[in-house]
């Protein structure tokens, strides 16, 4: 009798050889059989680490049909279908009209809810951002670095915006927004550098992706307190970002206001600037931050 490796993929397996009449059948059966080869991190259980990444693919792309998932992890359709028929029975995705796409599922609202509620920076920011909102007549968001992107926590929508776009959940560049940017600007050196030296993808013709402009681009924002993104990661749009730092003087979030480029232009961008600096000044304050002049001098 024939003994596979423990760590092979019986099922998928299985289930290739019961539909050997496929004309890529043996591809399949070897493909399977890399999946389950796949070195792992010690400590780390394969199964739920690519459930993770099927999260983080969907966060970022929004839909992802099973043929993309599989190609994105390098895993067999077999594999990434199992996988997301799991996650589907627990509400975490779910598909989406043409039952060919998968996007995240509600069950993360209340994840997220669980979260955020014991996220103390959010009340503090909250009244903070809907005066800020009030004061710009623009969407204003809260957010915080995970990984190499910054995640929006929170949202305002001021009167004067165009469309009611909910940023909330949602995972940007942090090389390409002015949310990032104000944070990647004041973290440690060590790391700043280690996100600049990594590969800076570009998503519009504006994107800074050159390591050497983009650290005198975060040297001017240190000196300035603020970031200002136009047309980087999305053409049309333009971010002015603040951090805001915990009572250890350590960037924790940032503020920013959001704007179509058509309308905040010249001298607006400057007065927008100051009042979203204002205001992250203000939570920094709340949480116990007090010496931010301290700061930049050692940066």
């Amino acid at each position: 009798m024939t003994a596979f490796r423990d760590d092979v993929d019986i099922n998928a397996l299985s289930a290739t050889l019961l539909n050997n009449d496929e004309p890529n059948g043996v591809e399949d059966v070897a493909s399977i059989v890399k999946d389950s080869s796949v070195k792992q991190p010690s400590g780390l259980i394969q199964s739920v680490d690519r459930a993770m990444q099927i999260m983080q693919l969907l966060s970022e792309a929004g839909t992802q049909t099973v043929t993309e998932i599989s190609q994105k992890l390098d895993v067999h359709k077999s594999t990434a279908s199992r996988l997301l028929a799991t996650l589907e029975q627990h509400g975490v995705v779910e598909q989406y009209q043409n039952r060919g796409a998968y996007r995240l599922g509600l069950a993360l609202v209340g994840f997220t809810n669980s979260v955020l509620k014991d996220y103390n920076i959010l009340d503090y920011a909250r009244p903070v951002c809907e005066r800020l909102g009030r004061d710009t007549d623009e969407t204003v968001n809260v957010a915080i670095i995970l990984g190499k992107n910054v995640v929006n926590i929170d949202q305002v929508t001021g009167s004067g915006a165009i469309a009611s776009v909910n940023w909330i959940g949602k995972h940007t560049p942090i090389h390409a927004t002015s949310s990032g940017k104000s944070i990647l600007a004041f973290m440690e050196p060590d790391k700043r550098e280690a996100i600049v030296q990594a590969e800076l993808k570009p998503f519009t013709q504006h994107t800074l992706v050159e390591a050497d402009k983009f650290r005198a681009a975060l040297d001017t924002i240190r000196k300035q307190g603020f970031a200002i993104t136009i047309g980087e990661f999305e053409l049309g749009l333009t971010g002015i970002a603040a951090p805001i730092f915990n009572s250890t003087g350590t960037v924790e979030a940032s503020v920013s206001v959001s704007a179509p480029t058509f309308r905040v232009q010249g001298e607006m961008i400057n007065e927008i600037a100051a009042k979203v600096k204002q205001a992250a000044e203000d939570v920094s304050q709340m949480l116990g931050y007090r010496n931010r002049t301290a700061r930049n001098s050692s940066y």
